[in-house]
C-alpha cells in the first residue's frame, strides 16, 4: 500500500513538473530504467515493456515485456488440465506458482482448480491401475481416452433390423470388460462420450439407427456396472467398423475454459 501511496504521488508531482518544466529529465516510474524528460512520459509509457496489460483469458495485470511467458505457462496449466497425467500436472502447478517470476503466477482460481484435479487423480490412479493391468482397457492419459482392448462383438444386423445385441455366446466377456471400463469412468469423474461404430453407412438411416443402438446398448451396461448416468453420454456415428470409441464429452472441455476475472 505504502509503495502505491508513493507512485500516486509521484504521478501528482509529474503533472505539476509538466506543467511548468516539461524538459525536466526524469525516470521511468514504471520499472524499466529509461530516461526521458517530463513530456515524454505519456507516449513512454504506452509503449514501455514494463507497462502492465491485461491476460484476456485470466484477468491479471501482466508486464508486456514477460506476457508471452505468461501465456505459456497458462497455456501449460491449461493443457494439463484436460489430462489424467499426475506428472504433467504437478509440473503445471510448480511451472504456474510463480517461483519462477512474477509473471508466472497463475489466477489464484486457476492454480486452486489445478491443485484440486491434482488431489482428485491422486485417488484414483490407485483404484484404476490395477485394472489397465489387467490387460482389457487402455487409458490415454495425456488425451482422457478409455480404450477397449478386447473386442466386443456385435450381433450383424441387416435392414430393416436395426436392434443392437452382443453376439451370443460372449456376454460374460463383454461384462468383464465393460465392467473394467466402468471402474476407470467412475473413478476420473469425467462425462465421457461413448461413440458406436458399425462397418457401413449405407443406408444412412438404418446404419445411423444400428450406431445409436449399439452406444445406448454400452451405456447400460456401463451403468449396470455401477458408472452414473451422467457420467456417460451415448452417441452413433456410423463407419469406421464395428468398434467403441470413448473420450471427453465436448461440454466437459468447454466447462474448463473459464471467464476473465472481472
Amino acid at each position: 500500500e505504502g509503495g502505491d501511496a508513493d507512485t500516486r504521488l509521484m504521478r501528482l508531482g509529474e503533472q505539476v513538473l509538466l506543467a511548468y518544466v516539461p524538459e525536466l529529465p526524469t525516470r521511468c516510474l514504471l520499472g524499466c530504467g529509461a530516461r526521458i524528460v517530463t513530456a515524454e512520459v505519456a507516449d513512454h509509457e504506452a509503449e514501455c515493456p514494463c507497462r502492465r496489460i491485461p491476460c484476456p483469458r485470466c484477468g491479471l495485470q501482466v508486464e508486456a515485456r514477460s506476457f508471452d511467458h505468461h501465456r505459456a505457462v497458462e497455456t501449460q496449466v491449461r493443457r494439463a488440465l484436460k489430462t489424467w497425467s499426475l506428472p504433467m500436472l504437478s509440473e503445471a502447478i510448480l511451472a504456474g506458482s510463480g517461483r519462477h517470476c512474477r509473471a508466472c503466477k497463475m489466477a489464484p482460481r486457476l492454480l486452486s482448480r489445478a491443485e484440486s484435479v491434482a488431489g482428485k487423480l491422486r485417488v484414483a490412479l490407485p483404484l484404476v491401475m490395477p485394472v489397465v493391468r489387467r490387460g482389457n482397457v487402455e487409458i490415454d492419459f495425456d488425451d482422457r481416452k478409455v480404450i477397449i482392448k478386447k473386442d466386443i462383438p456385435f450381433t450383424n444386423r441387416t435392414p430393416p433390423d436395426a436392434s443392437a445385441e452382443f453376439k451370443a455366446g460372449t456376454e460374460q466377456t463383454t461384462a468383464t470388460v465393460l465392467s473394467d471400463v466402468a471402474i476407470v469412468i467412475r473413478n476420473f469423474k469425467v462425462p465421457m462420450m461413448v461413440v458406436g461404430h458399425t462397418g457401413s453407412t449405407d443406408p444412412p438411416d438404418f446404419w445411423q439407427e444400428l450406431a445409436d443402438n449399439r452406444s445406448q446398448l454400452i451405456v447400460r451396461h456401463l451403468q449396470r456396472a455401477g458408472c452414473p448416468a451422467d457420467l456417460v453420454l451415448a452417441q452413433g456415428s456410423p463407419g469406421g467398423g464395428a468398434k467403441v470409441d470413448i473420450f471427453p464429452s465436448p461440454d466437459e472441455d468447454e466447462s474448463d475454459e473459464e471467464q476473465p476475472a472481472t
